[in-house]
């Protein structure tokens, strides 16, 4: 039990720190790429992210609100799927389909 607690206590420690170190440079620790969204020339909101989403959302892709369609992967909905624009569905991949 000693060992759990030790634990516990570390990882609480270091959750403490890293707490500290972003309230004292919290700009530092935003992921390095800021996208800016603009509507009817307003900026609105600006995301902090990484290399990967930023291309993502600066590739212009059509983005679709699916919170109603859970459980995601019934409606064949994971990474890789292809989007009927006209049928507003989505298929699995071939790999996904097993």
């Amino acid at each position: 039990m000693s060992n759990e607690v030790n634990e516990d206590f570390e990882r609480q420690r270091a959750e403490d720190l890293l707490r500290r170190q972003a309230e004292a440079n919290p700009v530092e620790n935003l992921p390095p790429v800021k996208i800016a969204f603009i509507i009817d020339n307003e900026l609105v909101d600006i995301l902090h992210t990484d290399d990967r989403l930023a291309a993502i959302f600066l590739s212009q892709p059509t983005i679709i609100d699916i919170s109603d369609l859970l459980p995601l992967k019934e409606h064949g909905i994971t990474i890789g799927s292809t989007y009927n624009p006209e049928t507003n569905t989505f298929t699995l991949p071939a790999s996904s389909e097993e």
